[in-house]
């Protein structure tokens, strides 16, 4: 049975939703940090001792678990953490998809793919594209990702922003309208609108935060000689 014309005009109107144009956060410039507990003369990069240097690489995985605390022991006692906490400044704002699968990559190839000691990570499902038109399609809501996006550059001061988003990701690949409705309209894979997505935000981010570095990368599962690993690869973007 072929689809009335009325159902296919409003599958066309939802799929060019996937093109909306990025909600571009409202920012402000986040007043002048004057002092630091701290003391950021210090190299961290070369200095051992200088708390920024505190974190090891095995803090980029988690731990093998153990037998889980009573109720009443947490109550009586709490949990103390096994890592020290430093009270460091960050280096860079990275906003990035909550998928837990992906979270120990993503920290690794910050720290030592990028060289960033303290990333200040905000996570929740398809990362920065919730502010593109898959928010519409999906049901999300743009203006509380830019509250989070302004709270969180006035907190860290960041002058780099890092976009990240990876294959697999539930928000995409769940969604039927972007995998039915998208894809017959626009030819694209849902990787490759994906990756769109992507290049928009970065593309409208840039000219929006004046003095920050703005960044994307695509994360790819990739085979490797011990299972399977993740592969972080920056996206192309035309320099306006």
């Amino acid at each position: 049975m072929n689809p009335s014309p009325s159902s296919s005009m409003t599958e066309l109107r939802q799929a060019e939703l996937v093109h909306r144009e990025l909600v571009r956060p409202t920012l402000r410039s986040a007043p002048r940090q004057e002092a630091y507990i701290v003391d950021l003369s210090v190299d961290e990069h070369e200095d051992p001792s200088h708390p920024a240097s505190a974190h090891s690489e095995n803090e980029t995985s988690h731990s093998e678990p153990t037998h889980p605390m009573s109720g009443e022991e947490l109550v009586q006692n709490g949990y103390t953490s096994s890592i020290p906490w430093v009270n460091a400044k960050a280096d860079c704002l990275v906003v990035s998809c909550s998928d837990h699968r992906f979270e120990d990559q993503t920290r690794e190839f910050l720290i030592h793919g990028l060289g960033f000691q303290n990333p200040h990570v905000l996570q929740w499902p398809s990362g920065v594209t919730i502010a593109s038109g898959l928010a519409v399609l999906t049901g999300s809501l743009p203006k509380a990702f830019d509250l989070l996006f302004q709270k969180a550059l006035r907190i860290t001061h960041a002058t780099t922003l890092i976009l990240v988003a990876h294959e697999d990701c539930g928000a995409y690949k769940d969604d039927d309208l972007v995998n039915r409705v998208a894809r017959r309209f626009t030819g694209k894979s849902v990787r490759e609108i994906q990756i769109m997505h992507l290049q928009d935000a970065v593309t409208a981010l840039r000219p929006t935060l004046r003095g920050v570095i703005v960044r994307g990368f695509y994360a790819d599962v990739i085979p490797g000689t011990e299972g399977e690993h993740v592969n972080f690869k920056e996206v192309s973007v035309v320099h306006s």
